[in-house]
């Protein structure tokens, strides 16, 4: 892969699908012919998001979707052990306004965790607005904006109608649906129009996810059925199993469900989730609320507990999917104890 320093060389570097360059703090990877995925690699030194994260530039003919905009390297990240790197707007900005070819660029996030809007300050200061579901929580923004007054901020904060909202790029139509649990307003966008998915972290973040407490693990199982119920009315068989699912952090996408392979070699090769995940997703929270956890004849495996991916939560799997939560909260949805490993 080459890393390139000039703006007017971007395009060039990605004529087609699969191509991908390097440029500032981002590797940019062409995924589809009218999108981008944008990887930040891991950083020595950090947690959380620092690890790796990835969002999406999605193109219509007149606008131009930022999902998510990853770390803030304008100001770092303290809770994430993330500094400032200088020039982090200028790259951030070059990098979208090369991309997107003039049209008009548009935000929205599927969740308001750090690293998922880390770099939305340079988007408010040209006055864009950001889509969020409801329920996110306001001062997330007002992290990554320390210094705008808070009734300025909320003047570019645009919360989702799900019954109604549509988003109309030109040429490719954009649905979002709410999925909560690891996030309160948690969202994830669809492209009607060419059957690209992107979750953020909301169905899984490339392996799985936590959940806090019992009634997290309620409502993700609830909104992820909704989800799929949608997918088999509305997508024909053939669609729905050529759907591609781009997550929030696209370096978990090789282990395959393994949250213990963190500091493993790769094993998968894998650019893209697709239909299988979402349906692994489903399968193992409705598994969790019937306690299937207790028979390894259902396939819901568990992993065990004080793990280093995932601290002491208790680590359940299903298929490509894994989702950790609680001991005692796992328990109180599926009624049952879980075996000892």
């Amino acid at each position: 892969m080459n890393w390139i320093t000039s703006q007017s060389q971007l395009l060039p570097a990605l004529q087609t699908p699969g191509d991908r360059v390097g440029y500032g703090s981002y590797v940019i990877i062409r995924i589809h012919e009218n999108c981008y995925r944008i990887d930040i690699p891991a950083e020595e030194g950090t947690i959380l998001g620092g690890m790796g994260v990835s969002f999406y530039l999605l193109c219509g003919s007149e606008k131009a979707m930022v999902i998510d905009q990853g770390n803030n390297y304008i100001h770092g990240m303290k809770m994430d052990k993330i500094n400032p790197r200088p020039g982090a707007e200028e790259n951030f900005i070059s990098m979208l306004e090369a991309l997107a070819e003039g049209r008009e660029l548009m935000a929205a996030t599927t969740h308001c965790h750090p690293d998922h809007i880390g770099m939305y300050e340079p988007l408010f200061k040209r006055g864009i607005p950001i889509w969020v579901g409801e329920g996110e929580p306001f001062f997330f923004f007002k992290i990554n904006l320390p210094t705008t007054p808070e009734e300025e901020v909320a003047k570019l904060v645009r919360y989702i109608d799900f019954e109604s909202t549509l988003f109309d790029l030109g040429g490719v139509t954009v649905k979002p649906f709410r999925v909560r649990g690891h996030s309160d307003g948690g969202t994830i966008f669809v492209d009607l129009t060419d059957g690209l998915l992107f979750s953020g972290d909301c169905i899984g973040s490339g392996l799985g996810q936590s959940l806090r407490d019992e009634a997290s693990i309620r409502v993700f199982a609830q909104d992820v059925a909704a989800f799929v119920e949608y997918i088999k009315t509305a997508f024909t068989p053939y669609r729905r199993y050529n759907l591609k699912v781009n997550v929030g952090h696209a370096y978990q996408m090789a282990m395959n469900g393994l949250p213990l392979a963190y500091d493993s070699p790769a094993i998968m090769d894998c650019d893209w989730l697709d239909w299988r995940f979402v349906q692994d997703c489903h399968l193992l929270a409705q598994g969790i609320l019937r306690g299937d956890y207790a028979d390894y004849r259902t396939g819901l495996q568990y992993l065990g507990a004080n793990t280093d991916a995932w601290g002491d939560l208790c680590v359940f799997k299903y298929g490509t999917a894994t989702l950790a939560l609680k001991k005692e909260d796992a328990e109180a949805v599926g009624g049952k104890p879980i075996p000892a490993v």
